[in-house]
């Protein structure tokens, strides 16, 4: 415990929120990457779901460091 057990619950909150985000982007970076023949549309899905994960992810960041 480094800052009382309520931050601390909260830091390990998000870095497990986080774990589990980047983790889901992976599958989905490998989808992608297995799926490049399926045209530019489900392409173009594929990449937008990956951008919203990255951007989720540095939500989890920005809110780990204000605590």
């Amino acid at each position: 415990m480094f800052f009382g057990q309520k931050r601390d619950d909260k830091i390990q909150e998000l870095f497990e929120q986080h774990i589990r985000n980047t983790a889901v982007c992976a599958g989905q970076l490998q989808t992608f990457f297995v799926s490049l023949n399926k045209g530019p549309e489900f392409i173009g899905a594929m990449v937008q779901k990956i951008v919203e994960m990255e951007h989720t992810g540095d939500d989890f960041r920005e809110e780990i460091h204000l605590i």
